[in-house]
């Protein structure tokens, strides 16, 4: 028979990013460098979070309670689609799945250290079946 598998890694809360919203937050994706994070939640609104690069020391989330102190909320704005069920970054091209079963897709850019985000495309799904649809995930 096989081995057992290798115990899994304990995880410990390094830090918390205080959510400053009345609804959860329901998905969350970081950006490739590290000091961006862009959440999505039953609000319908995509905030973006950004972390200071000079006090980053570079890349990275960072891994101590004091570099939770080095993210800000920068900006919020609607998907368009109600709720958002999902985000997933590949690039620069930020998919977002929304409560109307429609995509909403969005350029993220930054300049001079602060993330914005430009609508690029919404695409609907139609659901075959009387009773609406919601995407749940892209990846």
């Amino acid at each position: 028979h096989d081995p057992a598998p290798p115990p899994l890694p304990e995880l410990s809360q390094v830090a918390l990013l205080e959510n400053p919203l009345d609804r959860p937050l329901q998905a969350i994706v970081v950006t490739d460098c590290g000091t961006g994070l862009v959440a999505g939640g039953l609000d319908g609104h995509l905030h973006l979070w950004s972390r200071r690069e000079a006090a980053s020391g570079g890349g990275g989330l960072g891994t101590t309670l004091q570099s939770a102190k080095q993210w800000s909320r920068q900006s919020s704005q609607p998907a368009g689609g109600g709720e958002v069920n999902s985000v997933a970054l590949l690039g620069s091209t930020l998919a977002c799945g929304c409560e109307d079963g429609s995509v909403a897709l969005f350029r993220l850019h930054k300049d001079a250290g602060v993330f914005m985000l430009y609508s690029l495309l919404r695409l609907q799904h139609v659901p075959q079946l009387s009773s609406p649809s919601q995407v749940m995930c892209v990846a």
